[in-house]
Parts: C-alpha cells; structure tokens; sequence
C-alpha cells in the first residue's frame, strides 16, 4: 500500500511557497483541479505519493529567488543600522 503525503505537510508546504490562499496556486503548478486540491487539503481524499516530487519541485524553484532576496536584505540591513 502507498504512503499519502500528509495532509499538515501539503499545508505548510502550499503556505510556505504561495501564503494563506494557496490551494489555487498549487493546483494550477501541480496539474489538477482546484477540487482535488481542496479535498487533499481538507483530508477529505489521499494525497498520492507521486506528488511529493513535485512539490520538492516546486520548493527547489523558489530557493534561488528566495535566497537572493534574503541576501539583499541582509545587505540592506548592514547598510542601515538601527542603532
């Protein structure tokens, strides 16, 4: 038998990338209908083991842009001390 992805994990994941109105974003970058979404989301069906790839996909895309951002923040913040 197959191991579901989490239903928490799909949440925070989908939080994470898309914020609290995720369910369409993910949806549209998966490939399914807003419905499936909708019920992995509310437990109300089984969230196949295929999608995690994906959903690492879609983290791994967002890293470099992410980290980018982080980095000139971080520059900014030297550059304007609070102190």
């Amino acid at each position: 038998m197959d191991n579901p992805v989490p239903t928490p994990l799909l949440g925070q994941i989908g939080a994470a990338l898309y914020g609290p109105h995720w369910r369409n974003p993910v949806a549209e970058a998966l490939g399914v209908r807003i419905t499936t979404c909708q019920r992995w989301a509310n437990g109300a069906a089984r969230i196949p083991p295929s999608v995690a790839p994906e959903l690492l996909a879609l983290i791994d895309a967002r890293l470099p842009e992410l980290l980018e951002a982080r980095r000139k923040l971080i520059e900014w913040i030297d550059q304007h001390p609070t102190d």
